[in-house]
């Protein structure tokens, strides 16, 4: 493959262009160790490295970085990476890594995020708001199996408490204004229409 272009990007690295397509980002030091040069080829070997050590090394290097400022599910690392231009086999593999090493578990993240929501937000609102975080519906289950949820007639009658929602002498436009509240936080009218009857 041909080194087509070597373009300065931020954070004082290089966006390495292959055949006209963009490739990867290296740092100067990292090309020198291989041997970047603009418009030469760019051989078997010096791929490997690249692609089988230098960039990997460097994305787990990167997870560790952002796990340790946040917990984050196992598509949101990967998307993370693949943002910071990082090849899609190279996010993968330091994700594989992350969960091998165990600071990337999606089941206990689930936990916890459930954990710190459930008394404000329904199984179901809970379980869109994980799906849109990348984790498996298996994944979502178990750990909604393993959370103790309030039921939803309790969470319902919090919020009513909350909102000061009172079912007897609200009007048609309150009563359908809280309903659709409560719907948007992912309960079921004839759950809502249970728990306020």
């Amino acid at each position: 493959m041909k080194i087509t272009r070597v373009e300065k990007v931020r954070g004082g690295k290089y966006r390495i262009w292959l055949n006209d397509s963009p490739a990867f980002l290296l740092y100067p030091s990292e090309m020198r160790a291989v041997g970047i040069t603009e418009g030469e080829e760019l051989d078997e070997e010096k791929e490997k490295r690249i692609r089988g050590e230098i960039l990997p090394k460097r994305a787990v290097s990167r997870c560790m970085h952002i796990l340790g400022r946040q917990d984050k599910t196992v598509r949101q690392i990967i998307d993370k990476l693949r943002e910071e231009e990082y090849p899609e086999e190279t996010a993968i593999l330091a994700a594989e890594r992350m969960k091998e090493l165990r600071y990337l578990d999606d089941l206990r993240y689930c936990g916890m995020y459930i954990e710190g929501r459930k008394h404000t937000k329904s199984a179901a609102q809970l379980a869109g708001e994980l799906r849109g975080k990348g984790v498996s519906e298996d994944i979502i289950r178990a750990a909604l199996e393993e959370a103790d949820m309030p039921e939803n007639s309790e969470l319902i009658r919090i919020w009513a408490e909350k909102k000061k929602y009172d079912a007897g002498s609200a009007s048609e436009d309150e009563k359908r204004r809280f309903y659709q509240f409560l719907m948007r936080k992912g309960f079921a009218y004839s759950d809502i229409k249970r728990a306020l009857t």
